[in-house]
């Protein structure tokens, strides 16, 4: 069933996720969030493609270890769109709803001060799911890098903010409808690399 693909991303990173929780980890924290990404274009056979830009929303769940590392899944969702723009035809467009879970490992740097900068590195899966029902739905690998810092206003509650670049692996011809023709095509392995920002809250719920 097509509707339910979209829980496959999340599903599959929860148990990676879980099998990585060691039982001396210290610290769970939740930390909503919201961001944005900006505009990206990628080149296909006879044209281009943009990613046009937009906000999303999510949260991410970490786990401390007593190694000072931070292994988080990260899931979130946006609406967005392309524009393929080909040469001699006319543009089209393709909703889409884009869900992506990713497990990072994530360093913070201890400065015995509220704030604290971090880096974090990561991968997983981003579910594609057109809004048109005549064309289908993908599931494609990401990794992701980020840094920024953490702000502790309480020993249990502090801000979140962040860059965030993802890169997402393209398939050879993407978005196939019903009659098997595809929205575009790329020539060899092709990524869509996305530069974004986020914040939000956490909150420490086991310490």
């Amino acid at each position: 069933n097509m509707k339910n693909n979209k829980w496959y991303t999340g599903i599959i990173a929860l148990i990676f996720f879980l099998s990585f929780i060691q039982s001396d980890a210290n610290t769970l924290t939740l930390t909503p969030t919201g961001g944005y990404f900006f505009n990206e274009t990628f080149p296909v056979v006879n044209g281009s493609v943009l990613v046009k830009g937009g906000g999303f929303y999510g949260g991410i769940i970490s786990y401390q270890t007593n190694q000072g590392i931070d292994v988080e899944l990260q899931v979130n969702s946006r609406v967005s769109s392309i524009l393929v723009q080909k040469e001699n035809a006319q543009n089209s467009e393709l909703s889409l709803r884009t869900t992506w879970a990713l497990i990072d490992a994530c360093y913070t740097f201890d400065l015995d001060a509220p704030a604290s900068p971090f880096i974090n590195i990561g991968m997983g899966l981003v579910h594609l799911q057109p809004e048109r029902g005549d064309f289908n739905a993908e599931n494609r690998f990401a990794l992701n890098i980020g840094a920024g810092i953490k702000y502790e206003i309480t020993d249990r509650i502090g801000l979140r903010l962040s860059t965030q670049f993802m890169s997402t692996m393209n398939q050879s011809t993407s978005f196939e409808n019903q009659n098997g023709d595809a929205l575009y095509t790329v020539n060899k392995m092709a990524y869509v690399n996305q530069f974004g920002f986020r914040g939000g809250v956490y909150f420490k719920i086991i310490e």
